[in-house]
Order: structure tokens, then C-alpha cells, then sequence
């Protein structure tokens, strides 16, 4: 920004993106997700086995950890799978059970920090955008396989039933 009498004009960058661009505050402070990423709390793994309690659960997940006590009672696979999971990395389990969109976006609030040596490859329960079209039948999904088995007997059937005999 630039100060040209008592206003401010903003000066933007060729390469800049509205859409994309951190959201500010009434005191041009950063709101949000940006803030987090910035200042992330980093988290020993020595730290972490500690919370491995159904009265203290922590697991790291792509990285990421997070204080999962509050949400236990409410786990749909029930406490003691989180539990058996806590104090370490339980990105494995986690992706072996497929949890949706929704889900994943909701461990977000329960996000306490980053595991060391993860600081700058920490991707968490939030899929980017290449897994996630994957896992939504997107450009590289199964989707079509099931389709084209389908054609295939088609055209098979045909070819038997039509021709002389």
C-alpha cells in the first residue's frame, strides 16, 4: 500500500490474484488459515508419544498434529480406534479408512502444530488437490473402468449372436 495524502492505494503485483490472496482484517492483519500455516507450533516426536491417553490423544496425520480428546466421544468408529492410534503417526489408519471431504476438513479446529521435520512438506487430513481428484473419481479415477467393462461384453455379445452358424 501507498499513502498518497490521507488515503491508501493499493499496489498490486502483475501476478496478483484477489481470489487467492490473504483476506485481512480492519487492522490489515491476517486472518485465518494464513496466520496458522505461518506460525505453526512444531511438535517432537518424543512430545507426542505422551498423548497417546483417552484423556490426552494426539496423532500426526501427513505431518500435522492434532489434539483429537475433544472428539473422541463423537468418533463414529468410536474412542478406541483413535486411542489405539495416538502418540504417533497414524496416517496409514487414517487413509486405509477413507474418511470423506467433510471429515477432513473438519480435524482442521484440532490442529496443535506440525511434527519435526515436517515443517515444510506437512500436507495433514486435507487432501491436495491431485489426491483429491483421484479420490472423487476425477482425471485418473476408476470411474470409467466398470463403463468400459460394460462396452467390451457388449460388443462381445453382439459379435456372438450375430454371426452365422
Amino acid at each position: 500500500r501507498r499513502v498518497h495524502g490521507d488515503k491508501q492505494i493499493a499496489v498490486h503485483s502483475p501476478n496478483f490474484n484477489p481470489r487467492t490472496a490473504p483476506k485481512l482484517n480492519k487492522k490489515n492483519e491476517m486472518t485465518g488459515q494464513e496466520t496458522q500455516s505461518k506460525s505453526r507450533r512444531v511438535i517432537t516426536l518424543a512430545e507426542l508419544k505422551k498423548h497417546n491417553t483417552e484423556k490426552d490423544c494426539w496423532m500426526a496425520i501427513h505431518g500435522v498434529v492434532y489434539d483429537i480428546t475433544e472428539f473422541l466421544p463423537d468418533h463414529p468408529g468410536g474412542p478406541e480406534v483413535c486411542v489405539t492410534a495416538s502418540g504417533r503417526d497414524a496416517s496409514d489408519e487414517f487413509e486405509e479408512i477413507g474418511h470423506s471431504g467433510s471429515s477432513r476438513r473438519m480435524a482442521e479446529k484440532y490442529e496443535v502444530g506440525v511434527l519435526e521435520g515436517w515443517e515444510h512438506k506437512a500436507t495433514g487430513c486435507v487432501l491436495p488437490e491431485k489426491q483429491k481428484e483421484k479420490s472423487e473419481g476425477g482425471a485418473g479415477g476408476m470411474g470409467f473402468v466398470p463403463i468400459l467393462v460394460v462396452a467390451l461384453i457388449a460388443v462381445a455379445a453382439y459379435v456372438f449372436l450375430s454371426s452365422p452358424k
